[in-house]
């Protein structure tokens, strides 16, 4: 083989290894936050008043002890028009990154009717409407059948599911703490989760990506709920979240 298409050749292997690499989540890509354009700690008596309650219900939710607690019930009509939802009021640059850290709760359930959004989850939700929504949050996996504790990243189009991503974390637990990223850059969302290495060092992995045209539509916001009323509720906990526009 020539010299000159052995090193078109490695550079196309590079080119490959690194596609892969990046796709696979093994770090969070080089993006930065950069202006910090929101953030609640829930350190005061209650929430920020950037935040729209859609479907308020005091009686089951409270800031206290530093964190937002939602109690998980399930929504009158629809998945993404549950109680307590908190919906950001400012407008979104066109890229950005919302950042938060989340307590999820689950005990263990019977049946195969537990998996998903079914099981109480809390996390990241971008909203168009009832019937197109993106939600990263922790959860129970979708695997079937199956107990195990999870990352979930899916996304509802024209009310239909679209196939999804999760990332099992072992058997269910109360008071799990998960740190969740959200990145919008140019036509995609990013899903990510902080993991930690054998060295206890930590870094972000991605759960997975959604093509989205126009993704301006979107509101981002905060959702703690469960879908079948065959699961326990739980208090589910938000302890801070940040939105950064993207340099």
């Amino acid at each position: 083989m020539p010299m000159e298409m052995e090193e078109d050749m490695k550079k196309v292997m590079i080119s490959i290894f690194w596609m892969l690499f990046t796709l696979t989540g093994v770090v969070m890509p080089a993006w930065a936050g950069d202006e910090v354009l929101f953030r609640d700690d829930f350190d005061g008596a209650g929430i920020d008043e950037q935040w729209e309650v859609v479907n308020p219900d005091p009686d089951n939710a409270i800031v206290e002890e530093g964190m937002l607690q939602i109690v998980t019930q399930v929504p009158e009509k629809k998945l993404f028009s549950a109680k307590n939802l908190l919906l950001y009021k400012g407008v979104l640059p066109k890229e950005y990154e919302v950042e938060t850290r989340v307590v999820s709760s689950l005990v263990r359930e019977d049946g195969c009717r537990i998996g998903g959004v079914n099981s109480p989850f809390v996390g990241i939700v971008l909203k168009q409407d009832d019937d197109n929504t993106i939600l990263l949050a922790g959860g129970r996996s979708l695997d079937a059948c199956s107990n195990a504790q999870a990352v979930l990243f899916l996304r509802l189009k024209d009310g239909k599911w679209q196939p999804g991503f999760w990332m099992n974390l072992g058997d269910p637990a109360m008071d799990h703490p998960l740190r969740l990223k959200l990145v919008r850059a140019g036509r995609v969302f990013d899903g990510f989760v902080e993991l930690k290495d054998k060295k206890g060092k930590p870094f972000w992995r991605r759960v997975g990506v959604f093509p989205v045209i126009h993704a301006d539509k979107f509101r981002f916001g905060l959702i703690a709920a469960r879908g079948s009323n065959e699961t326990h509720e739980q208090i589910d906990k938000v302890d801070w979240i940040e939105l950064r526009k993207l340099k």
